[in-house]
């Protein structure tokens, strides 16, 4: 399945924690395990967003972007999957 424009959006461009309630929302919603791994049209899972917009938004976001990391990677989330970028 492909992940919906609105959660990709929310998750890289999200106010300060918006993130974690948005993560935490889909979380909740997804109807089998292994769609914690699904994809944008660019390839990228949520975890791999979290990574780059935490990064991306420094210091004061970063916290958030760990939390929802954390609760990625406690769900299953693989850390293998490769976007278009590698």
């Amino acid at each position: 399945m492909v992940l919906s424009e609105e959660l990709t959006g929310k998750v890289r461009f999200g106010v300060l924690g918006a993130v974690l309630k948005t993560i935490h929302t889909w979380l909740q919603g997804l109807s089998r395990p292994e769609d914690i791994n699904d994809v944008d049209e660019d390839g990228t899972t949520v975890l791999s967003l979290c990574i780059t917009s935490g990064l991306l938004r420094g210091r004061t976001q970063m916290t958030n972007y760990l939390t929802a990391v954390r609760w990625l990677l406690k769900r299953g989330a693989d850390v293998t999957i490769a976007d278009q970028r590698g």
